[in-house]
């Protein structure tokens, strides 16, 4: 069997690349378009030509349209040939967009991750309710995603909600737990909450 090699990386080398890491611009891209199978082709080649880095990216198709949300990270010169090229693109593509600078988030100490999941009959409210919950307990929603649709076997409309929460250490999570789940019993929801490893 062939011994794999040992990679040492240096004190000296670990801090030069964490110092290029910080010093990497960073760009929120927000976009929209119609959908075509070569849009995210054709967009990743243009954000890739400017030398721009795709750090973070979500994408799905909302009615005819493919929403696109992108963090992307780059020297200083790389942002701007981004931010200059998406006229272009809104013209080639039908793009509507929005850029905004933005920094490289930090990790805390103080926040624990943890999940949310909920299943329940579509409700307008649910969405306000949950996010009332967490807001007013000063809970920061990280991401969230949304789904509604038909079940399979009744055709009834279903909701479904995931999403990922930073829980102030300082909170009690046996109580927000049980608080979190007394409410979710009284709109009917189907809840789960548990820590992401």
């Amino acid at each position: 069997m062939t011994k794999k090699p040992n990679i040492h990386f240096s004190p000296l080398f670990i801090i030069h690349y964490s110092l290029f890491i910080i010093s990497m611009q960073q760009l929120i891209v927000c976009a929209t378009a119609p959908h075509r199978p070569d849009l995210l082709k054709i967009l990743s080649k243009a954000l890739l030509d400017c030398g721009g880095n795709i750090a973070d990216c979500y994408a799905t198709i909302m009615g005819d349209q493919m929403t696109i949300m992108m963090r992307l990270s780059g020297s200083w010169d790389a942002v701007v040939r981004v931010e200059s090229l998406m006229p272009r693109l809104q013209t080639q593509l039908g793009l509507e967009f929005i850029t905004k600078r933005t920094e490289v988030p930090s990790n805390s100490a103080n926040f624990l991750p943890y999940m949310v999941e909920i299943v329940a009959l579509y409700h307008p409210h649910i969405v306000y309710e949950i996010t009332s919950f967490f807001a007013s307990r000063q809970i920061l929603v990280i991401d969230l995603i949304a789904h509604r649709y038909p079940a399979s076997q009744t055709e009834a409309l279903m909701f479904t909600l995931t999403f990922t929460i930073h829980v102030p250490t300082n909170l009690s999570i046996a109580d927000l737990r049980n608080e979190f789940m007394d409410l979710c019993d009284d709109l009917n929801l189907d809840a789960m909450l548990w820590p992401v490893k």
